[in-house]
């Protein structure tokens, strides 16, 4: 009995050695956060997550970088209206 349990416990860490340093869940989680829309490659090669897994994470990083867009130029309209009413001051 407990030599199974001492077989299955190698075998999860022996799999979980044999992950490359950028399919770590961690390192995905840093990439998505970090590089947004350039970690897509590290998740559509990921060996270990499911098509739905990869379909689902890629929208959300598509939404999140569109949203991300959208604001941006909003906040450059933004800037550009204080700046005006700055320069109408002075």
């Amino acid at each position: 009995m407990s030599a199974d349990i001492d077989q299955l416990e190698h075998e999860a860490v022996a799999k979980e050695k044999k992950l490359k340093d950028y399919e770590r869940p961690l390192f995905l989680v840093c990439a998505i956060c970090g590089l947004g829309p350039f970690a897509l490659p590290f998740i559509l090669r990921h060996p270990r997550i499911k098509w739905y897994w990869k379909l689902c994470m890629s929208a959300g990083v598509i939404v999140l970088t569109w949203a991300c867009i959208v604001l941006t130029r909003i906040m450059i309209e933004h800037l550009k209206q204080q700046w005006e009413m700055i320069q109408r001051l002075s």
